[in-house]
């Protein structure tokens, strides 16, 4: 698992910086990756709408990819903004000559204040030629009904939308909800013939500029990362939520507003799936060895008491070739980050744990020798 991967992400400029190209770079660089870029469009726009579209040439479109997939190798590709079947074609031969690992493709066709961003009657050969090229697409209610040709609204009929369109294209679909009525939000994902569905609360606030363009670029930073698409998305989602609630007070403009991609912390639910995902590989009493080290949080204690519920005390087994130090460091920085969260010192933890420790192996000792 690669902590920090590099992510190319191949979408238009958004002047205000609140969406675009813009939002793709904060987030990815808000979850520790390196970001890449290749744009498409320059735009004038702001939070109440979009002025201008000027398309990149696709010459011009081919000659930035084949710079950062020559010399970068990203691991990862997000796809925003295309705007002409001409673009597409450059980027499809580029994917087809270096194959990256994850193509995540946010069909935009719409901007949030409702300009449309494809050119006219590009739909067609913009999707024929890229969607076979990607691992996830992302459409939302909207776009959805575009692709498909008829109303999509309901969880229903997400689900069967999502499934037309990975048997048509191959592809994972995520049908994003957030545009439908009401207090709860679903998102429908089909991965591998299985639906998943991830639900929630909307959050009260006109500052959700660019939260499409964020939450794919999360995805495909976690897919570099090397989770699966379904804690991708998960993981995605729930820094969408962060990202959001952080910036849900700010004034940005006076339309809609952007979300707040330097929002740090991470969530005891994730953390909490992370641990999960290393003691189904490892074991809890291996699990165990590593966190008797240090009780950093009353938050990781509990942590660790609910993992030691769910599954008692499993034997470590080596699997073959498996060497758990990556996992090991990736549970130590899920730690850390709770650690930061808590407004707890590290360091200041691990010395106090340590002599702790210390001093409990010195009072076993001496009770050994009376023992004896």
């Amino acid at each position: 698992m690669n902590a920090h991967p590099i992510v190319l992400t191949i979408a238009g400029s958004d002047s205000s910086g609140g969406a675009g190209i813009q939002a793709d770079i904060k987030a990815i660089s808000a979850l520790d990756a390196y970001a890449a870029s290749v744009i498409t469009a320059i735009t004038a726009q702001n939070t109440e709408g979009v002025f201008g579209i000027h398309p990149v040439p696709a010459e011009m479109v081919s000659a930035q990819l084949e710079a950062v997939f020559s010399d970068l190798a990203p691991e990862a590709v997000k796809i925003g903004m295309v705007n002409t079947p001409e673009e597409a074609s450059a980027i499809s031969e580029a994917l087809e000559k270096y194959r990256p690992a994850h193509v995540v493709f946010d069909p935009v066709m719409v901007s949030t204040s409702g300009c449309g961003l494809m050119a006219d009657g590009a739909m067609n050969g913009i999707v024929e030629t890229l969607f076979p090229k990607a691992r996830l697409i992302t459409p939302n209610l909207q776009e959805c009904s575009a692709l498909i040709g008829r109303n999509v609204s309901g969880i229903e009929e997400m689900k069967e939308a999502a499934k037309l369109l990975n048997g048509k294209y191959g592809c994972s679909v995520l049908v994003k909800g957030g545009h439908s009525d009401g207090d709860e939000m679903t998102d429908v994902l089909y991965d591998s013939g299985q639906t998943t569905m991830f639900s929630g609360k909307k959050i009260d606030t006109p500052n959700t500029h660019g939260t499409g363009c964020t939450l794919s670029s999360a995805i495909a930073t976690y897919l570099a990362k090397g989770f699966s698409m379904e804690d991708s998305v998960q993981y995605a989602k729930d820094y969408v939520t962060l990202s959001i609630t952080a910036g849900k007070d700010m004034s940005i403009g006076h339309g809609h507003g952007p979300l707040w991609h330097q929002a740090k912390g991470i969530g005891l639910r994730e953390a909490q799936q992370r641990i999960d995902r290393w003691i189904r590989r490892y074991g809890v009493r291996y699990f165990n060895e590593l966190t008797n080290m240090a009780v950093l949080t009353e938050e990781v204690g509990e942590l660790a008491r609910i993992m030691a519920r769910k599954y008692g005390e499993q034997s470590f087994k080596p699997g073959e070739n498996r060497d758990p130090s990556e996992e090991m460091a990736d549970v130590l920085w899920v730690l850390a980050c709770l650690a930061n969260q808590t407004g707890t010192d590290l360091s200041e933890a691990l010395e106090r744990s340590f002599a702790k420790k210390t001093a409990r192996d010195s009072e076993r000792h001496r009770n050994n020798i009376k023992l004896k």
